[in-house]
């Protein structure tokens, strides 16, 4: 057995995601989940999916004290225009609104509880987003803690499916504080729930410039007198076509967390850098002939950078100082929340694969934005987010000319 659990331990992360994903679709395909129930072992049942319109209607059949906020957030306007070669069709990343349907839950005295990084009902059940595959939640393959703490007075849920994420931390996790603030004031919050993921120090240094004190940070599984939680629908409009899937934020959200940093920004910049964002250490999403990109972007005067080892400010500093930027599609995108109006944006994304969450953002911060698409590599059984991106120099080549030329 000790030798199975050392083996186990071996297999990368993304295998045993996908393992531990394989055996529990058997289990409640076979419905076995009872039966781990019956054995002492906790897993969530399903997923309650919330917005505005349904919200009330949904968890009524609970006998507790609720009570829902809806609210809806928009861009004043559209994003800026998209630049990329005529030859490639990228439909998708277009010029688009912004749009927030925020359901606020305020619980007294349930059995709901906050447990693996989501807000659980009395019964087990999820209660997240719409339009999220159930199966795609990490906490649909994990076992839930049976012993949670209660804690007296108000805890607002800080959390995500990923808040290890740098992305899913600063862009989707954080400015949940901003509506906490509008609603309720955030000194009338006691505590607020981030889940057990370990917490780095942008975590920390983010959490500390929005003015909550690492002693109101709660990581372990618990119930409260009062729960309070953020359901946030994002929503894309292009051409009065709504897109659910990878909508980005909105302009409020990403100045939000900008402004939280203001005072990091380097003002005193001797010289504009060019920079060609290295993935750093990572499996997947690679740039297959990364060494011929940098050949042409060297032509073009671009440093190769990577953020796997920089702190917070040193990434705020080089994404400030910038006046163009080259980057596969990934989180070091992120620091779009930290540009000076007018750098030039190059985005290299997946074949098959459209993303226009660092579109919005360059848009948000006046960025010319520009996308080139990778080539078919006929990588099999992959999802297209995670491809590895292969680049035709020549289309390379043209799109440079016309960016930075």
């Amino acid at each position: 057995m000790n030798l199975l659990k050392l083996l186990y331990r071996l297999i990368p992360d993304i295998l045993r995601d996908k393992i531990n994903y394989i055996r529990f679709k058997i289990l409640r395909k076979v419905g076995y989940i009872s039966l781990l129930r019956k054995a002492g072992i906790l897993t969530c049942r399903s997923n309650i999916q919330i917005g505005i319109d349904n919200a009330e209607e949904t968890l009524k059949r609970h006998d507790i004290e609720l009570r829902f906020y809806n609210l809806v957030e928009e861009n004043k306007s559209t994003t800026k225009s998209v630049a990329h070669l005529a030859s490639q069709n990228i439909k998708e990343i277009k010029q688009l609104s912004a749009r927030n349907e925020i359901t606020i839950l305020d619980v007294n005295n349930s059995r709901f509880s906050f447990r693996n990084n989501h807000l659980l009902d009395k019964d087990m059940n999820v209660i997240y987003e719409r339009y999220v595959d159930f199966q795609k939640l990490p906490i649909y393959r994990e076992i839930l803690p049976r012993k949670i703490k209660k804690i007296q007075g108000t805890v607002a849920y800080l959390s995500n499916t990923e808040i290890s994420n740098y992305g899913h931390w600063m862009c989707l996790t954080l400015p949940l504080l901003r509506i906490y603030d509008n609603f309720f004031r955030l000194s009338q919050i006691d505590f607020f729930y981030v889940g057990s993921s370990p917490l780095t120090s942008w975590h920390r240094e983010s959490l500390e410039k929005a003015g909550i004190a690492m002693s109101k940070i709660i990581q372990e599984p618990c119930t409260a007198d009062r729960l309070l939680a953020v359901i946030n629908n994002r929503i894309a409009t292009i051409n009065q076509i709504k897109y659910i899937e990878y909508a980005p934020i909105i302009q409020e959200d990403y100045l939000f967390v900008r402004n939280l940093f203001h005072e990091k920004y380097d003002t005193e910049i001797k010289k504009k850098k060019r920079i060609y964002v290295k993935r750093g250490k990572v499996i997947r999403r690679k740039v297959i002939n990364e060494s011929s990109v940098l050949a042409v972007l060297d032509k073009y005067g671009f440093e190769p950078v990577e953020m796997n080892d920089k702190t917070l400010p040193e990434e705020i500093s080089i994404f400030y100082q910038a006046e163009a930027i080259v980057a596969p599609h990934g989180s070091a995108l992120v620091n779009l929340l930290f540009i000076q109006p007018g750098v030039k944006v190059l985005e290299l994304i997946p074949y098959g694969y459209v993303n226009s969450f660092f579109y919005a953002m360059a848009s948000y911060g006046e960025a010319e934005y520009f996308c080139l698409q990778g080539e078919n590599t006929m990588q099999a059984n992959v999802d297209p987010q995670f491809l590895d991106i292969y680049i035709d120099i020549q289309k390379l080549e043209e799109i440079c000319q016309e960016a930075f030329g």
